[in-house]
This record gives C-alpha cells, structure tokens and sequence, in this order.
C-alpha cells in the first residue's frame, strides 16, 4: 500500500458545469414579391378554397305571350281586332284562343271590386271545372308547342268585357307556364282596374 499524501487527502471531486451556447435563429417569412411571382405560380393557378356556385344556364329562352281581351269590345269597336295583332310582337298566331264567356262568373261584389288579376277573382275561376280543364289544356298546348322545336307561342283567352274571367285564365296560364322555367308575357287589352286591385 503507498501511502496518500496529505494534500490529495485533502482533494474533493467538485462537477464543473460548463454553460450550454444557445442558437438563436430569428424567423424569417418567405414571402414572394407581388410584382414577380413565382414562375409555377404564373402557370398554375392557386386552388379556391371556397368555389363558386356554377352558373345556371339562360331559363329564358322560350317564350309565351298571353293576350286577354273583351269579346263585346271587339265586335262593336272599329279597328279593334287589328290593334289587338299589335300587342303580340311579330304577328305570331294564336295557337288557340281559350272561351271563358261559358265559366261561372264571380260573385257581383267581386266583380264591381277587382279585376281578373286579383287573387279572390282567380280563386272563383278555379272552382269552375270547366275552367281548370280549359286552363290545362291550354297549358299543354303551349308545352307540346315550345318541345317541338318553336322558341314563341301565344295563346289568347276572352270574355264579354275582358276583364274578370279572361284576365284571370291569363294569370293563371301564366302561373303555370313560368313554374316550367318559361318567360311569359302576359298583357290584358281591355281590363278596367278594380278599388281593389294592387296592380
């Protein structure tokens, strides 16, 4: 055994810790200039994250004109008829003209009240078989007549003063053709406006 000098006795091991270097990178964005884009930019262009609805095409592209008009207006008013082939641009024949001299009429109060545009007039018509069947058919005219190829078509609907029942057959042929996406465009020649009409 060789003897420990006194001096190593006196020696204690002590950990030395020496402090760690810290990195400190400081964040930088890319960005790219708006002036000069990335080549791939300019030739792919970004996805959307929120795309736009797709365009619906054109639901106008056929037309129906709807002409209502007095039968006693016509028979005793010189010129009449001639003015009436004006309202309907280009001359375009009637495919069939609808009668509704024949339909229950609304009730007098009605009648002195509003017109055939009014809601509570067209309400009366419909209650008419007959009316609702000549509407129908009228509409199924006008339908088979625009799938054959044919952009245009009128139709014509009459009474003795042409302002309730005609009237109303019109809106209401108008009603149903627009609900197929068809442009209708209805004109009434001879309707005297009720106090209660809104239009």
């Amino acid at each position: 055994m060789f003897p420990i000098h006194s001096h190593m006795q006196m020696m204690s091991l002590q950990p030395v810790m020496f402090p760690q270097p810290q990195l400190l990178i400081p964040f930088q964005p890319v960005l790219f200039p708006l002036q000069h884009p990335h080549p791939f930019l300019q030739s792919q262009p970004l996805p959307n994250p929120y795309p736009q609805p797709l365009l619906q095409p054109a639901t106008h592209a056929k037309t129906v004109y709807i002409l209502s008009y007095s039968s006693e207006v016509i028979k005793r008013t010189p010129g009449a008829q001639a003015k009436l082939q004006t309202l309907c641009p280009g001359g375009i024949p009637a495919l069939l003209t609808v009668n509704c001299q024949t339909w229950r009429a609304p009730l007098p109060d009605a009648c002195r009240n509003c017109s055939g545009v009014n809601p509570v007039v067209q309400g009366y018509v419909l209650q008419s078989r007959t009316a609702v069947e000549e509407i129908d058919k009228a509409v199924t005219s006008l339908v088979n007549h625009l799938n054959a190829g044919n952009a245009v078509a009128s139709i014509q609907t009459t009474c003795h003063a042409g302002t309730h029942r005609s009237v109303a057959a019109a809106d209401i042929i108008a009603q149903k053709i627009r609900r197929r996406r068809v442009h209708a465009v209805v004109r009434h020649a001879h309707r005297k406006r009720g106090p209660g009409d809104l239009r």
